[in-house]
């Protein structure tokens, strides 16, 4: 099975990153410069490959192939695509000969970098964010909705510089919206680390929350059409009211999760925008059925997962505890991949076709 051997070829490269992190920490040494970089480079090159020579592999690869592509070269857009994005596109056919398959290629290879560079320099356990990788669905998203994927990678690494250096974070976040109009979310990030809620305050503002549940739907049309995020989505043929049981254990093991770090551990949910990152993950699949797209909205904050989770697992002080954290996040995500992936090919990535051939057009 293809995941289980690009997990096989990844897990090796986290494995040798935590042994170059442990050299360089006995020997008081900051870099080792080859070295150091070799697991980087392997894993960065490991992930590239798949994404890059996949072939009609994702549910969206034709239409942006047939329809965006072309259209965006011919100025004849069937919808309006974001700036950035639109130059991407423009500038990359125009460099290799209106080949598509270049496009696909070089969106494939920033996210990738973006995706490794951020878990190079924010995760605290290397081997967990690999795995989530493939279980959180975002690698298989990303082979598919490559616009927002690459939006919610930038907008990963964008969260080094949250609390400094935020010139750098608000531009990084303006190139993701530049991508895909989801990276304006994560902003709200900003705020919400910045917000200071006293403990005793913070019963009022979930109770608060308890109380506007049953309007959420309301909700949340008015700030997506406002802010022009999946508001095309909202009474179309998207707009079932479906849930999944699977996303509900994705919130509950979440929920578990963080209240081990801040009650068995040292966690303070203010100023982490890792535990927000879980609050609203939560609050995703808790309104699930009152969203048209719930997994699309959840595939907005499934890359900051991918260091999110190991951070917070880390704030864990007791072994056992952290052990059991991670059983239970590998259990839920795990059972997550297998029903939406597995079962129901949900991005359309099986079968797994690779070809090299548009490399000698």
């Amino acid at each position: 099975m293809i995941y289980l051997f690009i997990m096989i070829l990844l897990l090796p490269t986290a494995w040798f990153a935590n042994v170059v992190k442990r050299i360089t920490a006995a020997s008081g040494v900051k870099r080792i410069f080859l070295i150091g970089q070799l697991p980087w480079i392997l894993m960065f090159t490991v992930l590239s490959y798949f994404m890059v020579f996949r072939d009609t592999v994702g549910s969206d690869y034709v239409s942006y192939r047939d329809v965006v592509f072309p259209s965006i070269q011919y100025g004849k857009f069937v919808k309006s695509y974001e700036w950035l994005f639109t130059y991407l596109v423009e500038w990359t056919l125009r460099a290799f000969n209106n080949n598509s398959y270049y496009v696909f290629a070089v969106i494939s290879l920033i996210t990738a970098l973006f995706l490794v560079k951020s878990i190079q320099s924010q995760s605290k356990g290397y081997t967990l964010s690999l795995v989530l990788v493939i279980l959180t669905l975002f690698f298989s998203f990303s082979l598919s909705g490559i616009r927002q994927a690459l939006a919610g990678a930038i907008a990963l690494y964008a969260m080094n510089f949250l609390k400094k250096q935020r010139l750098l974070f608000f531009g990084l976040v303006f190139i993701s919206y530049g991508i895909h109009s989801s990276g304006i979310v994560y902003l709200l990030l900003f705020f919400l680390v910045n917000l200071k809620i006293p403990k005793r305050q913070a019963y009022l503002v979930a109770a608060i929350f308890l109380m506007i549940l049953p309007f959420s739907r309301w909700l949340l049309m008015f700030v997506s059409t406002r802010l022009g995020i999946f508001n095309d989505y909202w009474g179309s043929g998207f707009d079932t009211g479906s849930s999944s049981s699977s996303f509900y254990l994705i919130g509950i093991a979440l929920l578990v999760v963080l209240l081990l770090s801040v009650f068995k551990g040292d966690l303070q949910i203010n100023g982490s925008w890792e535990a927000w990152t879980f609050v609203l993950t939560i609050l995703i699949a808790l309104v699930q059925s009152q969203l048209p797209t719930p997994l699309r909205s959840y595939m907005i904050f499934a890359p900051l997962l991918v260091v999110a989770v190991p951070n917070v697992i880390s704030k864990i002080k007791d072994a056992h505890f952290r052990v059991l954290a991670v059983l239970i996040i590998l259990g839920a995500f795990g059972l997550f991949f297998l029903v939406n992936i597995i079962g129901y090919n949900l991005y359309g990535t099986l079968p797994f076709n690779m070809t090299t051939e548009w490399l000698h057009n």
